[in-house]
């Protein structure tokens, strides 16, 4: 009974684990290019695509 429980909340953590990997790699990029608008919607894409592949 208790067994899909925990498996739910594994799959909860890595999926929040991968997700905090893409941030902390999107960071660094974050803080060079503050100023290129260009640059932040293109990365504003990827994490957008990136957290609905991992959601399905």
């Amino acid at each position: 009974m208790n067994f899909s429980n925990v498996s739910r909340q594994k799959m909860k953590a890595q999926r929040n684990r991968r997700q905090s990997k893409i941030v902390d790699s999107v960071n660094p990029i974050l803080s060079a290019k503050r100023d290129d608008v260009g640059t932040l919607e293109m990365i504003r894409n990827i994490v957008f695509f990136s957290s609905k592949g991992s959601t399905s």
